[in-house]
């Protein structure tokens, strides 16, 4: 914006950690001078990977060739929410017919709290919470331990898949742990003749 009392001329917006700064609007008469009554808008896009601070800078021209400038800045923090499930199971063998019961582990591995957590296990329903909210809060903290069980009877050899998801002011993170448990079928025959 135009904050004095004459217009300007050749406006020039950059950015310290984002390029090109883009025109967008605002000049409104077409005549390339930043008026007292315009608003010009600049766009910059850029991708980051850590916290970061960067400083815009807009220079201009007045009547008198002298040069205006002013800066602003703006903080960006990056986060990096994430979420962990280990899933065990109390018998890795079993004959035909047994009860596993799985156990799944879920932490929070990221920097952010999770809410609306779901546990699936694509062989073995209702998962069900045990224990590891500490606060009652339903929300997945950092310093947090969830533990969830599954128990279901096998009769054939079953890997089975297990998906947690979590949700942050970022979206959803998931993970998955599989687990195999082995069904055997011994058996035995004897076979008698007479003499």
């Amino acid at each position: 914006t135009n904050t004095g009392d004459t217009p300007l001329s050749t406006v020039v917006v950059t950015d310290n950690k984002c390029t090109p700064v883009n025109f967008q609007s605002g000049d409104i008469n077409n005549n390339n001078i930043l008026d007292l009554t315009e608003t010009w808008t600049y766009t910059c896009s850029t991708t980051l990977t850590q916290d970061t601070t960067n400083i815009a800078t807009v220079t201009a021209k007045d009547n008198l060739n002298q040069t205006l400038t002013d800066t602003d800045t703006k903080t960006v923090d990056v986060v990096n929410p994430g979420i962990n499930i280990v899933k065990n199971v109390d018998k890795t063998l079993i004959h035909a017919g047994d009860t596993v019961t799985y156990t799944y582990t879920v932490t929070n591995t990221g920097d952010l709290p999770l809410s609306s957590i779901t546990v699936n296990d694509n062989k073995c329903t209702p998962v069900n919470f045990q224990s590891g909210d500490t606060n009652n809060n339903n929300i997945l903290d950092l310093t947090e331990t969830w533990t969830y069980r599954c128990s279901t009877v096998l009769n054939q050899t079953t890997t089975n898949i297990v998906t947690v998801n979590g949700t942050s002011t970022c979206g959803i993170s998931t993970d998955t742990d599989t687990k195999t448990v082995t069904v055997i079928n011994p058996g035995i025959n004897i076979t008698k003749q007479p003499s």
